[in-house]
């Protein structure tokens, strides 16, 4: 009975398949435009519609905006249209692009004709990780290379491939066919092909480019707000970074010293009130997880602060975690595309609960990259929703209150939940970068300078010291030479732009200063590196540190001969420490502690200095002692100098070696405290691609170098 039952759908759904193919015309293309739900977005895909309807001269074209013309939830995820395209929109390929895509119909069509639309074909720009990421769930573990289409480049399915996926998907449980969440659409459908079908992308980079070139079928333009006609400046948006306690001296130091600098309009929403930073008590107590407590109080107050006119000028609510890094100036050009009366959130936009066949499942945004709200998006969500626990997933719980109350969220590629590691590079970089996420395993102010920092002509907020250790990593300032003068730090070397020489003032503590010199040194050399910065690290303390070390080493021998040569008994203060062994010990210590990052090694050459301070008064005092009690009987330099001589002399020159002595220690004293209290960030090389696109920014170094 059972077999029977499978045999007739089986045959069921041959013939349902026959019926859909005989419907279908062959070299007959749907193109479907994955578009975005905003003004904005809608008129790029009606550009893009209209270029390729004017190709299509045979009426064989079908043109489709996935968010207006297919009611479907997840739209965007591109394995949820298919059934929607085989019922209402059947063709013998389906073309998916993005409003930023670009496509030469006509050889499209000629190349498409090659093929058989019947049998199982995919094709498009292949990306691969280069090792396994957290947003593909550390997928293919095992080194093998995965690729995924780049839908901005085009992604061509042939009819037999989306009609064999439902058939497998329709015979599968739903629950593992396909994801619950959605979270990079590119590679999940390439898995589900490549699971339910066992067919693989075939990467064609020259047909399906990145950029434009003759060979190319489709391609991608790279996005430009610059012809947007609104004008964002940084006054009109309000920063909120989500914080608590115990990342006031760590991750928000990050960011106030980076894209929050100077800003305008920012406040640092915590669980306590910290006057230093400055941050604001939210009134909701932190949680390991979800913070939709604390979320929905920043937006609470959002509403408060423009209700009570206190945000006059401001259009936009930002909201960031305080391990996200922005890109202001990317961020303020963006928001100039999109009016700011429409309801939407933008950023990284993920899904949940999505399915083939039915519309289930809504669309959130990441709050790790960043999320944009509009003022009338804050007052719609306020009015109607609200956070079931404290600790509810917060960027899931405005997804679902955003589908309620009609808000859309837009997506756009420059904000990332995750760091650009987890990114394949080519996905990365062909957009402008506006966000990052999480602080643990990089530098945060080297990923800062790399993939986000773009000079801001409205407003200088970037950091002195940063403007000089981009120069220098950049490789724009070369020969370099580190020098002290007159109390103050510079680095002087050959300036390429200008072909001249620079000289820049260091703003940042010498140890610190010098370190930004070696990220000219090569990634290549790990060990060569640390070596440079060690050296470099050193080189204003290390005179004062060997000054210190002769101090207690000559000491302790001259107390030891001194000692040995003096008889007399009649002198108040002994000449001889108690044990020659100490100093000395703590002379090693000394010379240890030079070359040593340890500070507790350094803690040693403290102790070392505190010790001089008493040799030095030791020696002060019975110098002071012979001189007014007039004693040159009882001379302990008649080894030193002519049998029968006044000591006087001797005297006097040695109450001026101790005095200068003890002011090198009083100075060496005063450099190694400032060394233990000052925070020393230590930044390791660029990578070369970074310092390629650092040198093509082409800075003007005029507004931060004095030429000689």
């Amino acid at each position: 009975m059972q077999a029977k039952l499978v045999l007739h759908l089986l045959t069921l759904n041959a013939i349902i398949n026959f019926s859909f193919s005989s419907r279908t015309e062959a070299g007959s293309v749907t193109f479907v435009i994955l578009g975005k739900p905003s003004n904005y977005h809608f008129s790029l895909a009606a550009e893009l519609n209209r270029r390729i309807s004017k190709e299509c001269i045979d009426k064989k074209c079908s043109v489709l905006n996935s968010a207006v013309d297919i009611e479907v939830n997840g739209h965007w995820a591109v394995w949820t249209l298919f059934k929607r395209l085989r019922e209402k929109h059947s063709s013998s390929w389906y073309v998916f692009l993005e409003d930023s895509s670009t496509v030469r119909v006509s050889s499209l069509r000629k190349f498409l004709a090659e093929f058989d639309h019947s049998e199982h074909h995919i094709f498009g720009c292949g990306l691969f990780d280069r090792a396994p990421t957290i947003i593909h769930h550390f997928s293919h573990e095992d080194g093998s290379v995965f690729q995924y289409p780049d839908f901005s480049c085009g992604f061509v399915v042939s009819h037999g491939s989306v009609l064999a996926l439902l058939d497998a998907l329709e015979h599968s449980n739903p629950t593992t066919a396909v994801p619950n969440f959605s979270i990079d659409p590119k590679h999940e459908v390439a898995v589900l092909f490549d699971k339910g079908l066992s067919l693989k992308l075939t990467s064609l980079e020259d047909k399906f480019c990145v950029e434009e070139s003759p060979s190319c079928l489709i391609y991608h333009r790279k996005p430009t707000f610059d012809l947007c006609e609104r004008n964002v400046e940084s006054s009109n948006v309000h920063f909120m970074v989500k914080t608590y306690s115990g990342f006031h001296r760590s991750r928000l130091v990050v960011i106030k010293r980076t894209w929050a600098r100077d800003l305008p309009s920012v406040e640092f929403c915590s669980d306590t009130v910290d006057r230093y930073v400055p941050t604001i008590d939210m009134g909701v107590n932190n949680t390991k997880q979800g913070h939709c407590g604390k979320t929905w109080a920043m937006l609470q107050r959002f509403a408060e602060l423009k209700a009570e006119n206190k945000l006059k000028d401001i259009l936009w609510l930002v909201i960031a975690d305080d391990d996200t890094l922005l890109s202001v100036p990317r961020l303020r050009k963006l928001l100039s595309c999109y009016d700011p009366n429409e309801k939407i959130i933008i950023g990284e936009r993920y899904g949940f609960g999505f399915h083939f066949a039915q519309s289930k499942g809504y669309d959130y945004p990441t709050g790790g990259s960043g999320m944009v709200f509009s003022y009338p998006t804050v007052l719609a969500m306020l009015e109607k929703c609200s956070c079931p626990r404290d600790d509810s997933p917060d960027d899931m719980i405005i997804g679902m209150c955003a589908q309620s109350v009609g808000v859309d969220i837009v997506h756009n590629a420059g904000f990332h939940q995750a760091q650009m590691s987890d990114y394949a590079p080519e996905y990365f970089w062909k957009t402008p970068t506006i966000s990052l996420h999480k602080f643990e395993g990089i530098d945060p102010y080297r990923d800062y300078m790399a993939y986000l920092y773009e000079d801001d002509s409205e407003n200088k907020f970037v950091h002195q010291e940063l403007w000089n250790l981009q120069k220098i990593a950049s490789g724009t300032i070369a020969s370099l030479t580190f020098i002290r003068k007159r109390g103050m730090i510079f680095i002087t070397g050959h300036d390429a732009s200008t072909n001249k020489h620079a000289r820049i003032r260091c703003t940042r503590p010498a140890v610190a200063c010098a370190i930004s010199i070696s990220h000219r040194t090569s990634t290549k050399d790990y060990r060569k590196q640390q070596n440079v910065q060690m050296g470099l690290v050193e080189a204003v303390e290390l005179p004062f540190s060997l000054l210190t070390t002769v101090v207690l080493l000559g000491g302790a021998i001259f107390a030891t001969v001194v000692d040995s040569l003096d008889d007399s008994k009649n002198l108040p203060v002994s000449t001889a420490p108690p044990s020659q062994l100490l100093p000395m010990a703590l002379g090693i210590m000394s010379l240890m502690g030079i070359f040593s990052r340890r500070r507790y090694v350094i803690t040693f050459t403290l102790i070392n200095m505190v010790y001089a301070y008493l040799i030095s008064l030791h020696f002060f005092v019975l110098t002071i002692y012979r001189i007014t009690h007039n004693l040159p009987q009882t001379c302990p330099y008649e080894a030193f100098i002519k049998p029968g001589s006044d000591c006087l002399l001797g005297d006097i020159l040695v109450l001026i070696l101790i005095t200068v002595l003890l002011l090198i220690s009083v100075t060496a004293s005063i450099g190694v405290f400032n060394r233990l209290s000052s925070p020393v960030v230590r930044l390791p090389a660029l990578p070369e691609q970074a310092t390629r696109r650092l040198v093509q920014k082409q800075v003007d170094p005029s507004s931060f170098v004095s030429h000689a």
